[in-house]
């Protein structure tokens, strides 16, 4: 199959919103194609994650080149019960994302507006995606909140342990406190009678001089 490179050149207003998907004409390799375009209120990546898991749990692996991605001869039963290429894009939209779907059946054999089936059932398909992508977007916010949450528990945990080992270093010093006060009074007391004694033989000496 030849390279096929997909520009995008429908017009959308950034304050445009679509409740449902619509079918559109984007340009191929220089020619219209018929493809499906849904405005899904979430952002970007959020919206990218989904539907690629989405198709991913359908057995498709594509490949991405400069913003599409290219699912080559596969078989997608909510779209059709024969092989196709289908092509994917998901652009950002105001504080949204647009996302758009074509199909073909092969060597640039895209489906035309003449092929209902495939067009309608790629029209349901991006309508039933959208809770998909609400999903998505309340499972990123929970895994964030709960990251977040682990985190500050760990900080918590962190500032509890040091307060912990202040407690024991204070107590630890009340006690080197005491301990050094007693050994202070009892220095003191040994030098208080090494002074006495000095002064014992001061006065033994000086009775001795006098004899």
């Amino acid at each position: 199959m030849k390279k096929i490179i997909l520009v995008l050149t429908v017009a959308i207003a950034s304050t445009a919103v679509y409740a449902q998907a619509t079918i559109e004409s984007i340009v191929i390799q220089k020619h219209n194609r018929n493809a499906v375009k849904l405005y899904i209120d979430q952002p970007e990546d959020v919206t990218a994650d989904a539907l690629a898991a989405k198709l991913k749990r359908s057995g498709l692996n594509g490949s991405k080149k400069k913003g599409i991605t290219i699912y080559k001869g596969v078989t997608l039963s909510e779209i059709s019960i024969n092989k196709l290429d289908i092509y994917t894009r998901v652009e950002k939209l105001g504080i949204g994302t647009v996302v758009y779907m074509a199909a073909s059946k092969g060597y640039d054999n895209f489906t035309s507006p003449e092929d209902t089936g495939i067009t309608n059932n790629i029209v349901t398909f991006l309508n039933n995606f959208i809770p998909d992508a609400n999903y998505r977007s309340v499972d990123v916010d929970l895994t964030a909140q709960t990251e977040n949450i682990t985190k500050q528990e760990k900080a918590y945990q962190k500032l509890l342990d040091e307060q912990k080992d202040t407690e024991k270093k204070r107590s630890d010093a009340e006690v080197k406190l005491v301990q050094l006060q007693n050994d202070l009074q009892a220095k003191q007391t040994e030098i208080d009678k090494l002074k006495a004694d000095l002064e014992d033989m001061k006065v033994k000496r000086s009775n001795i001089n006098q004899q």
